[in-house]
């Protein structure tokens, strides 16, 4: 059987565990302009792990968003578009410029990129209120998962609008 110290360090290589100070190590956050000049690359795999990236930098991946709206322009990839609009959606307000990149999505025909579009809409705070009528219809999406999603984009976008 195993030893008392030999179960306390599995426990704490255990993630969210390691809470004892200098048991675990700290990660760098990733490069913002690596990232930003990694959305311009030749490579599918490059730009998916930029986005990852962005993704995780959530609010601070803001100076991101013109390149993210042209790529979001440019590509016909939907599995991309979706991973754009997800990454625009976790920066939230501040890709407000991004507002008629998403709307632009929600006609596609694939679930993915319209799901993707409806949420990171629903992220978009006060300035997201303004295209509640274009999110509204999706509530009775054919796709249960689009439905449900915009139901709470619409729920706040509503909340994210100051009361008169």
């Amino acid at each position: 059987h195993a030893s008392a110290r030999s179960i306390a360090i599995m426990l704490l290589t255990l993630p969210g565990l390691a809470w004892v100070a200098g048991c675990r190590r700290t990660e760098q956050p990733p490069d913002l302009q690596k990232q930003i000049g990694r959305l311009h690359g030749d490579s599918t795999e490059e730009i998916y792990t930029a986005l990852r990236n962005l993704q995780s930098l959530t609010l601070q991946a803001a100076p991101a968003v013109p390149d993210l709206r042209t790529l979001l322009q440019s590509t016909k990839d939907s599995d991309m578009q979706a991973e754009i609009a997800k990454t625009l959606g976790l920066i939230g307000p501040q890709a407000a410029e991004a507002i008629p990149d998403l709307v632009a999505m929600l006609g596609q025909k694939e679930m993915w990129p319209r799901y993707c579009a409806v949420e990171a809409l629903g992220r978009m705070g006060p300035a997201g209120a303004a295209v509640l009528p274009k999110i509204t219809p999706l509530t009775r999406d054919k796709d249960r998962d689009v439905a449900a999603a915009a139901i709470d984009a619409v729920r706040r976008l509503q909340r994210s609008v100051p009361k008169r």
